[in-house]
């Protein structure tokens, strides 16, 4: 498992809370996909789809299905 840094996008996986002192962990291949969404939004649905994958674990799996749906 991986845990989503909500402030460093350019690495996919590290370990760091989330502002609420939370982690969320997920696998590589989620959080490469969600990685990967989050670099090719502009800057203010980049802010959205972060604060999305951040704030419930209801909304990162919505997130990630979101990311899965996008990607190659």
């Amino acid at each position: 498992a991986y845990e989503i840094r909500p402030r460093d996008w350019s690495s996919d996986v590290c370990s760091s809370d989330l502002t609420t002192g939370e982690t969320r962990k997920v696998d590589h291949f989620t959080a490469s996909a969600i990685t990967q969404v989050h670099s090719a939004l502009n800057d203010e649905n980049k802010k959205k789809f972060a604060d999305m994958v951040h704030k419930s674990p209801g909304h990162l799996a919505k997130a990630s299905d979101f990311a899965f749906k996008h990607t190659k």
